[in-house]
């Protein structure tokens, strides 16, 4: 084994790029000296609280420049990092807690009282240090004064790449939280996928609104610092924020989701701001419905767009739908497989294998709907305390993602679904994905949702939740109807229910699960 290349990158910035902004937020300027001479505080003010390498150290916070002096102090340091979904129920809060054995958790001032009405659940934790407090916590400690006592050289610690660096847990929408161990060779090599895919330099400057405790905006933050760039931070996404910081930062580089795009498509005064120096506009979380996608390319430019397809286990980055594969696809006079391929997710990123597999692992020939697999540099070793799922899930090296697609003879990867989310209705195999990309075609829709409620005589009946644009009408017998030339009879939603908006989940990504629910309590 290696020593870790990750905790040399952070020091690479402060050699070479040391009076140069790294983070901006909120008003609050560090620059990459700055940041690393808080980091270095942080890392001596945990070891002072008896935290050693290996042992867990956890943060409950939204985007901010404490998370990046964290994420700093953690791999120079050899600490295990645990970001906590602070939209999470307290219970699961406790229970992410107590399952990686956190010793000590960074927590912003607004946590501290849902943290108080669990202290008592909390086995491990020693220490907590609470940031951003207007007056001395309630419980712990101010974590500006921890760093103020502290030393600000350089942790002189040996580590592994395979040691474990991160534990980042899923969301929870089923059943409990699971803990995904990031190691430092898979925290680097996941970097260098998002920096040769995205092409990023230390002259980009990246709004951060996706959460931290996301592994779509850990990796982005991560990929930008360590190419030296600038990591813009904001604590949630709002469009029109976003726009203001977009255009007052210079930003040149965002990730965002489909539904973030449509928010951004929605504000009335939209083409008043600048927004010249923007390069690059990532959408992850799901392929975006053409109709929007269409409508985006129109104000920003088609040039902009880059998609990628991942998941938390494989660091996330899988593939991507490059920047010519838009303009191919959005240009007047498109050919027909140009168009097709906005609907995919791309091709497989350097480095990383791609097959569809059946149930029983067999590989399947091109174009044949399947299992997504996925072996690469940048996957996981497993599951935190999961043993049984680690072996269910990653085979022989192979990664089963649960995410039902094909890929073409070119080697672009489409979508299907979930293999959870599938609906069988009367028999039928139903991709909710490919029904709701019918309905967005409808001009009135924003989005949409398809789900399968119980029903006695086929099973599941499929059934359909959407959000309109403003200012637009549609009824439901109407957009039944614009569904028939487009899906089977038994493709084509029962029942159309027509939503306000539609719950999301930090990410911006719509809940199905919440869909069905609320489509359930309509139906009673």
């Amino acid at each position: 084994m290696a020593e870790s290349w990750c905790k040399e990158l952070w020091k690479k910035n402060v050699a070479y790029l040391g009076d140069r902004p790294a983070v901006i937020d909120r008003g609050r300027r560090l620059t990459h000296a700055e940041l690393a001479s808080r980091a270095n505080r942080l890392y001596w003010a945990l070891r002072s609280r008896g935290l050693e390498k290996g042992e867990r150290v956890a943060i409950l916070a939204y985007n901010c420049a404490e998370y990046l002096e964290w994420m700093q102090a953690c791999e120079k340091g050899g600490f295990v990092g645990v970001p906590v979904n602070w939209r999470l129920s307290a219970d699961n809060v406790a229970f992410v807690l107590d399952n990686s054995e956190s010793k000590i958790l960074l927590l912003h001032e607004d946590f501290v009282e849902p943290v108080s009405s669990i202290r008592p659940q909390l086995r491990n934790l020693e220490h907590l240090l609470v940031f951003d407090a207007t007056s001395p916590p309630a419980i712990g400690e101010a974590y500006e004064e921890a760093l103020a006592t502290a030393d600000s050289r350089e942790p002189e610690v040996q580590m592994e790449d395979e040691d474990p660096a991160y534990i980042i847990y899923s969301s929870g929408t089923t059943g409990r939280p699971k803990g995904v161990v990031f190691t430092h060779h898979m925290q680097l090599e996941s970097a260098k996928a998002h920096v040769t895919e995205l092409g990023l330099t230390p002259q980009d400057v990246a709004l951060v609104v996706m959460p931290l405790f996301h592994s779509g905006g850990h990796a982005t933050a991560s990929a930008i610092a360590y190419v030296g760039g600038i990591n813009v931070l904001l604590p949630r996404f709002e469009a029109r924020t976003v726009l203001e910081v977009l255009e007052q930062e210079r930003v040149t580089f965002v990730q965002v989701v489909p539904t973030m795009i449509a928010a951004l498509l929605e504000q009335p005064d939209l083409h008043r701001y600048r927004l010249d120096n923007l390069k690059t506009i990532q959408y992850v979380g799901a392929p975006m419905p053409q109709s929007l996608l269409e409508k985006a390319a129109r104000f920003f430019g088609a040039h902009r767009f880059i998609q990628n397809y991942g998941l938390t286990e494989n660091g996330p980055l899988v593939s991507t739908l490059s920047r010519e594969d838009h303009l191919a696809g959005l240009r007047e006079g498109a050919s027909e497989t140009a168009r097709k391929r906005l609907g995919s997710v791309g091709r497989p990123h350097y480095g990383l294998w791609v097959r569809i597999v059946d149930d029983r692992g067999n590989e399947l020939p091109r174009n044949t709907i399947g299992e997504i697999a996925v072996r690469a540099e940048t996957t996981t070793p497993g599951y935190w305390k999961q043993q049984e799922l680690t072996r269910k899930k990653i085979r022989d090296g192979w990664l089963f993602t649960g995410d039902i697609g094909l890929m073409d003879q070119d080697g672009y990867l489409y979508l299907v679904d979930r293999k959870d989310d599938m609906i069988v209705t009367g028999g039928e195999n139903v991709y909710p994905s490919y029904v709701e990309n019918v309905l967005c075609r409808h001009p009135a829709v924003k989005e949409a949702a398809v789900v399968g409620l119980p029903d006695e005589k086929w099973g599941e009946m499929v059934t359909a939740a959407v959000a309109l644009w403003p200012e637009t009408v549609a009824t439901e017998e109407e957009l039944l109807e614009h569904c028939k030339p487009h899906l089977a009879g038994y493709e084509r939603p029962k029942r159309v229910v027509i939503l306000q908006e539609l719950p999301k989940s930090p990410t911006g990504k719509i809940l199905r699960r919440e869909v069905r629910r609320r489509l359930q309590e309509k139906a009673r």
